[in-house]
């Protein structure tokens, strides 16, 4: 349906519920009053006709206020439709008729989160190269997971001073851990290291029968 501005106006009315959570689309005029990147949890919902009982005046508060017209007003009024409550995580609070929502979130989907998974190396030499590490890292998520991700690194605090004695004591006792440490992935890689050497025994002895014959 549409008013005398042209203005479309949905007969078809979307009633979001308290605790509704996620992304929303509003409609022109109020299309700007939500961010679309910005979740926003549904706080309230009311009547037009209870908020005119509590002294509200919803028309000129919340209609004219927001640049819609008196006639979309009037359509909403005459069929009684709901004002809602958005609030975003930082506390904003976004005040719209739901005539004007044009998509509010799924509430039968999947929740999904945006996660970070650190790792923390304590102090270690400056010099490491940390590039193969952090490619195994990735490597592993993604054969985990199915999920590509990127690996940084981030120094926190200070620098420490350790002198070459300690230095030697830590950097044998590290590398004596590495030697003896056994895992799937070590386990992997040195399977795959030794299916190369027995693959380049193998050519190199089909390439001597080859030159016998």
């Amino acid at each position: 349906m549409e008013n005398n501005t042209g203005v479309k106006h949905d007969l078809l009315e979307i009633k979001p519920q308290v605790g509704v959570s996620g992304l929303w689309s509003l409609k022109s005029p109020y299309t700007s009053l939500v961010d679309p990147n910005v979740e926003y949890t549904c706080i309230a919902v009311n009547n037009i006709s209870g908020m005119i009982a509590q002294g509200l005046d919803p028309k000129k508060d919340i209609y004219l206020a927001n640049g819609d017209t008196e006639d979309n007003y009037l359509l909403d009024e005459q069929s009684n439709r709901c004002i809602i409550q958005l609030q975003s995580g930082s506390g904003t609070i976004v005040t719209v008729p739901n005539s004007a929502v044009n998509l509010i979130p799924q509430v039968n989907g999947i929740n999904y989160i945006s996660v970070v998974l650190g790792v923390s190396l304590s102090v270690i030499p400056d010099y490491l190269d940390l590039e193969s590490l952090k490619t195994n890292i990735s490597n592993l998520v993604l054969k985990s997971l199915g999920v590509k991700s990127t690996v940084f690194e981030t120094i926190v605090g200070g620098n420490i001073i350790i002198d070459h004695d300690k230095h030697k004591l830590i950097n044998d006792s590290r590398s004596a851990i590495v030697a003896n440490s056994t895992n799937d992935l070590l386990e992997n890689m040195n399977l795959k290291e030794e299916n190369r050497q027995l693959r380049n025994k193998l050519t190199a002895l089909e390439q001597y029968i080859k030159s016998t014959l």
